[in-house]
C-alpha cells in the first residue's frame, strides 16, 4: 500500500513585497517544496479563473522551509503564487492559487509595519487658563442649594 500524498500546504499572505521581490511563508510538514508564480495579465487571469495550468513557472522545487522570497519580480505587477509539498517519496497537490500580491512602484513608500505617531507642530501658548477634568464633578448647583437652605 502506498503513503499518501501529502497535503496541499496553505499559503500565508505575502510580506513586505519591495520593487523586486515577494516573501511568502505558508504551512506544511513536507521535506521539500515547489513554488510556483504567475505574472498577473489578461490572458493568465481568465486561465486562473478557470483552473487551468497556463502561464505558471517554477520558481524553485528545492525548498526545505516553508517560506521564500521570490526574487527578480517587475515592479508595479501582481503575482500569483502557489506550492506543493514532496514527502514519503512524492510529491502532494499545489496549494490553491494565492491571490494577487504587488510588488511596490518605485518611489513608492514602504508599507508601514505599525501606526506611528503623528508628530504635530507646537502650538502657541495660550492665554486661556487650564481647567483640571476630575471623574467627580462634585455636588450639582441644586445640591448645593439644598444644603446652603433657602434663599
Amino acid at each position: 500500500m502506498s503513503e499518501p500524498q501529502p497535503h496541499p500546504p496553505r499559503l500565508y499572505e505575502g510580506v513586505e513585497p519591495t520593487e523586486q521581490d515577494i516573501t511568502l511563508s505558508w504551512d506544511g510538514s513536507s521535506v521539500r517544496y515547489e513554488l510556483q508564480f504567475r505574472e498577473h495579465s489578461t490572458t493568465t487571469n481568465t486561465e486562473a479563473d478557470a483552473g487551468t495550468e497556463g502561464g505558471w513557472q517554477s520558481a524553485t522545487d528545492k525548498l526545505e522551509r516553508p517560506c521564500c522570497r521570490k526574487t527578480g519580480l517587475t515592479p508595479g505587477l501582481g503575482y500569483a503564487f502557489r506550492v506543493r509539498g514532496f514527502k514519503d517519496g512524492q510529491w502532494g497537490p499545489f496549494s490553491p492559487a494565492s491571490g494577487l500580491l504587488y510588488t511596490r512602484c518605485p518611489n513608492a513608500p514602504a508599507k508601514a509595519a505599525a501606526p506611528k505617531a503623528v508628530a504635530t507642530k507646537a502650538a502657541a501658548p495660550s492665554k486661556k487658563r487650564a481647567v483640571p477634568v476630575t471623574s467627580n464633578p462634585g455636588p450639582s448647583a441644586k445640591a448645593a442649594r439644598v444644603a446652603q437652605g433657602p434663599t
